[in-house]
């Protein structure tokens, strides 16, 4: 890992933990840790890594908000379809989140 980190830096952390925000399967934080152990030694700069870490979780997070809001009582009519009762699962969950 470190050796990826010498070469591909900031960019690596970036799309690692923007990938991890966007709900793929990837883990994260064994990259920051690695990336975090590094600055210690002054082998990567902390700087790059903050400016790495934090912009990709935003936009991760604005991403996903986006599309919630846009498609959000879609999916959960779509998993609501699967419950009991259908409609009481939509009502429910709407209400909870407004």
């Amino acid at each position: 890992m470190a050796e990826l980190l010498e070469r591909y830096g900031a960019a690596l952390v970036f799309l690692n933990v923007l990938a991890e925000q966007l709900g793929l399967p990837v883990p994260a934080m064994p990259t920051i840790m690695v990336a975090g152990a590094m600055a210690a030694e002054e082998r990567f700069p902390i700087a790059a890594l903050l400016a790495a870490v934090f912009p990709a979780a935003m936009l991760g997070n604005v991403i996903l908000y986006s599309l919630g809001s846009r498609y959000g009582h879609r999916v959960m009519r779509l998993l609501c379809a699967i419950a009991l009762s259908p409609d009481s699962c939509v009502r429910q969950t709407s209400l909870h989140f407004e």
